[in-house]
């Protein structure tokens, strides 16, 4: 008999608890919105806005939760049949006006490449079709098949699952494969800025502030690879880069799906996850952006993965919490901001996991948290010394904490204001993410508020969620100044991971509401006043209609990216197959430039690092990218210096490098063109004719020799 009361209390907390969380949920998240709404009309910076949001909607929530959850005198938050479908349809009607309205926002972001996807190129009825045709079949598909039931055997489905993966990681790489993006203006750009940096380090520059990188040094890893294959005789090193990159990108792919198929048992989901991750790298990157793909989503990737596998493998635990602090000291040389964030979500994580084991002992958990908080240090403080002894050993100075974490904290580099471009009012992608971590952290907090003495899968899947929700939002933070809308893609990995955990926690909510009437009336019993308080004979929560609800609601975005995915992928690939991955164009200009241009001749400027690794020559100067040469003032007059300097010797350029050089130090540029007569003027605006593309679009090479000669 105590068993069955104490079992019915338990019931009945556990109720009281999740109806405190959503009441702590609303108010926090409605109140925060406002906050950020009020925060657009008076032009504060969305980084600053970002963080104060975040600060109070952790604040709201547990100042409203805490004391709703301990009231052992509250009425209970239960209506009848009516109260629960109008709460079912009053959250499904918000989600229909919130995503047409951020379809139709997405279209007039900045830089939006919103055409490539279905559901921005229809017309908005088709689009309130689209969406209306998604919930049809998800309804049915729910109500007619028992989805984690198969025919094949646990091994079998293991093999199709895993199958499936490989199948979707080659289109991954076939798709971020570019062998020609110095051929396009914006792909030359993005991928100048990218690779030119791993160019100085595998010729043993050390880092300067006249030589630097916005991201991070990462060419530390990449260049020794390189420069292996150097050694082993290939002479085209560019386009081994590139396939380098393809191959991170695929990583990533799969990483996330291993993610997947350790936090979603669901069949159904686990596949439309699969296909919905394929969104960004196959239906809506149509040009190379390393910075996002793979230089960030790697190291997304890689912890979500590793935290899966660590909740998984209660074995192996005490080595992969090792293996991720060394994965930290790689990630912080990869990329310092993120790589910072990486250190946030594991040692989050794991407090975490220590935190909810607190009843073993306060000073035990404490010793973890200290060894764990101590870990990430020691790892911020290994990416330190790894990076200071490959700039010694190039022969230059010890960096400064300040220059190793260039761009974070830089008087010449305002990461806040630099790029800026500002949200918009209303409904759109980064507030529609915010939600979803919110969410996510929301649980978090409940699980920790509400611990048990023995720790169980789910336990351990709430701190998985918890460490993606951190890892994305670190991520989200460094883009969400330039809201453009291919930045918003940063985090669409832990989006994607994150609604397929949703829809899987509430899929049998969903399909008992939907499809069992019996379903929404079930009653709790209990014979004990001091449990019940008000609970016995009475309906059952509405929270079941909300539930049901947001598990709809996540099946059908799901189920619409994975759609637009397919849609999207033929019409990506065509949109710059004859430009971006033509191999043979970009060979031609490599031959031109070794036939026309003497060896041994100097060069620098956009492209130059790039074609100069096709045909295994070495620049001989070297300098930051002219992408971001604006991030530092020494970097440009010190290229400029380097142009001074050519006195009597030739120099391969560009047009628009020259220009570039003008800005910072024009005296240095005039100069140059006093000494130096363009010999020969060629390259890559003959190869967008023959390819139709408008003229100029690109680089024009200009090869220029002293006067005398």
């Amino acid at each position: 008999m105590n068993a069955g009361k104490k079992e019915r209390s338990g019931l009945v907390q556990k109720q009281m608890a999740a109806e405190a969380a959503v009441y702590a949920f609303v108010i926090a998240s409605v109140l925060t919105l406002i906050v950020w709404q009020i925060g657009i009309f008076f032009a504060i910076s969305n980084l600053k806005l970002y963080a104060v949001t975040f600060i109070l909607y952790l604040i709201l929530f547990i100042a409203v939760f805490l004391p709703l959850s301990k009231m052992k005198k509250r009425k209970a938050w239960h209506v009848s049949e009516k109260g629960i479908v109008v709460s079912f349809f009053i959250c499904v009607i918000v989600f229909f006006v919130f995503m047409t309205q951020s379809f139709f926002a997405a279209e007039t972001m900045p830089h939006s490449s919103a055409d490539t996807l279905s559901w921005h190129r229809m017309p908005w009825l088709l689009v309130l079709l689209f969406i209306v045709s998604a919930f049809l079949v998800v309804f049915y598909l729910t109500n007619g098949f028992s989805l984690r039931e198969s025919m094949l055997s646990k091994r079998g489905e293991k093999f199709l699952f895993w199958g499936a993966c490989l199948i979707c990681a080659c289109i991954v790489y076939c798709f971020s494969y570019y062998p020609a993006s110095i051929m396009e203006y914006v792909s030359l750009h993005h991928e100048h800025a990218y690779y030119n940096s791993i160019y100085n380090v595998m010729h043993g520059i050390p880092y300067s502030d006249e030589v630097t990188s916005v991201y991070g040094h990462y060419a530390i890893l990449l260049a020794p690879i390189l420069n292996l294959v150097r050694i082993f005789g290939a002479t085209d090193v560019f386009h081994i880069f590139t396939m380098c990159m393809s191959l991170l990108v695929a990583l990533s792919y799969l990483l996330a799906c291993y993610a997947i198929y350790s936090l979603v048992t669901n069949r159904y989901i686990r596949y439309i996850g699969l296909i919905a991750l394929l969104l960004i790298p196959a239906a809506l990157k149509s040009s190379p952006y390393y910075q996002i793909y793979p230089h960030r989503t790697i190291i997304i990737a890689l912890f979500i993965a590793l935290m899966a596998f660590h909740a998984k493998h209660a074995a192996k635990r005490k080595w992969v919490e090792i293996l991720g602090f060394i994965f930290c000291v790689l990630s912080v040389v990869w990329n310092t901001e993120l790589g910072i964030c990486a250190i946030a979500a594991w040692v989050g994580y794991l407090t975490y996991i220590a935190l909810l084991r607190r009843r073993q002992g306060v000073g035990k958990c404490c010793g973890r948290i200290f060894l764990y908080v101590l870990g990430g240090l020691g790892s911020f403080a290994g990416a330190y010394l790894i990076t200071n002894i490959y700039n010694v050993a190039a022969g230059g100075n010890v960096l400064g904490i300040m220059d190793f974490i260039f761009p974070l904290f830089s008087k010449t580099y305002d990461i806040e204001n630099m790029l800026s471009i500002d949200l918009d009012y209303g409904a759109s992608y980064w507030i529609g993410r915010i939600i979803l971590f919110y969410t996510f952290i929301g649980f978090a907090l409940v699980r920790l508020f509400s611990y048990k003495d023995n720790l169980g899968k789910a336990d351990y899947k709430c701190a998985v969620y918890l460490g993606i929700t951190v890892i994305s939002m670190g991520a989200f933070s460094y883009f969400i100044n330039r809201a453009a809308y291919g930045n918003q893609t940063i985090s669409y990995m832990g989006v994607i991971i994150l609604l397929c955990v949703l829809g899987q926690k509430y899929f049998v909510p969903m399909k008992r509401f939907l499809f069992s009437r019996r379903e929404r009336k079930v009653q709790f019993f209990t014979e004990s006043p001091e449990c019940n308080e008000g609970l016995a004979h009475r309906k059952v929560s509405c929270l079941r209609g909300l539930k049901a609800a947001v598990g709809l609601s996540s099946m059908v975005l799901i189920f619409a990216i994975a759609v637009v995915t397919m849609t999207g992928m033929g019409h990506n690939y065509m949109k710059n197959l004859t430009l971006l991955r033509d191999k043979e164009s970009v060979d031609l200009i490599a031959e031109e430039v070794a036939a026309k241009v003497p060896v041994g001749t100097k060069a620098m400027g956009y492209g130059i690092p790039e074609i100069y690794s096709m045909i295994g020559w070495d620049t001989q100067l070297y300098t930051m990218d002219f992408s971001d040469m604006s991030a530092t003032e020494q970097t440009g007059i010190y290229a400029s210096q380097q142009l001074a300097a050519l006195w009597e010797e030739p120099l391969l350029t560009t047009a628009r490098s020259l220009e570039r050089l003008e800005q910072d130090w024009p005296e240095a540029v005039e100069e140059f063109r006093e000494t130096h007569i363009l010999a020969n003027e060629f390259g890559i605006n003959e190869m967008l004719a023959k390819n139709d593309i408008k003229a100029g679009f690109c680089e024009t090479l200009q090869y220029y020799v002293p006067l005398y000669e």
